[in-house]
């Protein structure tokens, strides 16, 4: 094990709650569709704004007769299609948020929004045989692949995208990578190194990675 793993088990320790009282996130073990809104629209977002969204499209589906809490991808494309396509998608009519991924907002480059992010990121694992959480797990490497592919979508959201399946890992996104920092008391740290820390802490600690993380995040985000 390395140094940081034994100093963010320190942090751990002095500032969170005994691990018997943390919670392991749900996620959406039926819907492959709410996962990948989650995992993208969650992206240097806060959880409130993300909420909205799931809100929105939940209310949009069940207005259509449907049931969001057991989308597949093939559900969510057409979703997207039927209102217009990704940017149509991203105004009122099914998301309500024009936020653009991560990165992609360069000069004399347009950034791609999240919602197209969302559409190219399902249609990409769709051309692979991928449209479920089961199919997901049967061709990880395919799925991996498709969706490390598509302009705006990085590691860390398919690390985040598997979490909300069900399968244990680390998102190491801004609230962990600053957790991290905190702890080795530097200024900043990778999402690599943050994720590499975090995992072995949770070896050390003998809980899941995944409930690790969130136990992390709910602490982080509290934080000024």
């Amino acid at each position: 094990m390395t140094s940081d793993a034994e100093a963010v088990r320190a942090l751990v320790d002095a500032q969170l709650a005994a691990p018997d009282t943390w919670k392991d996130p749900s996620g959406y073990r039926g819907s492959l569709a709410l996962c990948v809104l989650d995992s993208v629209f969650s992206l240097r977002a806060t959880y409130p704004a993300t909420a909205r969204v799931l809100k929105r499209f939940r209310a949009a589906r069940k207005a259509a007769g449907s049931d969001p809490d057991v989308d597949n991808l093939a559900d969510l494309v057409a979703a997207i299609d039927e209102v217009g396509g990704p940017e149509r998608a991203a105004g009122p009519a099914l998301f309500s948020n024009g936020s653009y991924a991560p990165g992609t907002v360069r000069k004399g480059r347009r950034g791609v929004l999240k919602a197209e992010a969302v559409y190219d990121g399902a249609t990409g694992l769709l051309a692979v045989g991928i449209s479920t959480i089961e199919d997901l797990r049967a061709n990880t490497p395919g799925a991996e692949a498709a969706w490390l592919a598509v302009r705006g979508l990085g590691w860390v959201s398919w690390d985040y995208l598997r979490m909300l399946t069900g399968e244990t890992g680390v998102k190491a996104d801004t609230m962990l990578q600053r957790f991290v920092a905190t702890a080795l008391n530097v200024p900043k740290v990778t999402g690599e190194r943050a994720k590499g820390a975090v995992t072995e802490a949770a070896e050390l600690m003998t809980v899941d990675a995944r409930v690790l993380d969130h136990a992390i995040w709910l602490y982080q985000r509290e934080q000024p």
